[in-house]
């Protein structure tokens, strides 16, 4: 039993991106009218294999894509609480982005948020989920607030995720900022 156990939560480790990196990161690769950042080996891998960028600088804007929030794992809850702490750790990986390519979360002018308020990933219902999205949004969003629209969904890519963020900053290049 302690063997399967160990091989679930190694299992889980390592499909998270949470390893340590071989290489330091954030590695950029020059892209039309701007580049790529990569801020961790998952995200590496999912370039290389899936032909997917993570967050794309196009002069002075940078796209950041989603990221999901919901149990990575068996052992994650599906309650309040748990699903505070996922939605904690999707805005620290939208931060981790940002700062790739210059950005904060105050740079970002727009965001829309995709929510599954029936699915496996969460046991509350919509109300609470919004409120705690939002509580934990307005922790890393500063005045001036971003344009923002939330959209209900069936499904996400991942099956048991609960909400995706992605982001648009405005974040000129160091001494072009206006």
């Amino acid at each position: 039993m302690r063997r399967y156990f160990y091989s679930l939560a190694g299992l889980a480790w390592s499909t998270t991106g949470l390893a340590q990196p071989s290489q330091p990161f954030p590695i950029h690769v020059p892209a039309p009218h701007g580049e790529v950042a990569l801020t961790s080996e998952q995200e590496q891998t999912d370039f290389n294999t899936t032909r997917y960028a993570p967050v794309r600088r196009a002069g002075d804007f940078v796209f950041v894509s989603g990221d999901i929030a919901g149990p990575y794992t068996l052992f994650e809850y599906d309650n309040g609480a748990g699903f505070r702490a996922q939605v904690e750790r999707t805005f620290k990986t939208l931060e981790r982005r940002l700062r790739a390519e210059g950005a904060t979360f105050e740079d970002v002018v727009w965001m829309h948020s995709y929510h599954v308020f029936n699915g496996p990933g969460f046991s509350g219902g919509k109300l609470e989920q919004l409120n705690i999205f939002m509580d934990v949004k307005n922790e890393y969003m500063p005045k001036p607030y971003p344009a923002w629209t939330a959209v209900g969904v069936q499904e996400l890519f991942s099956s048991r995720g609960v909400v995706e963020v992605e982001l648009m900053a405005y974040a000129p290049r160091q001494g072009s900022r206006k």
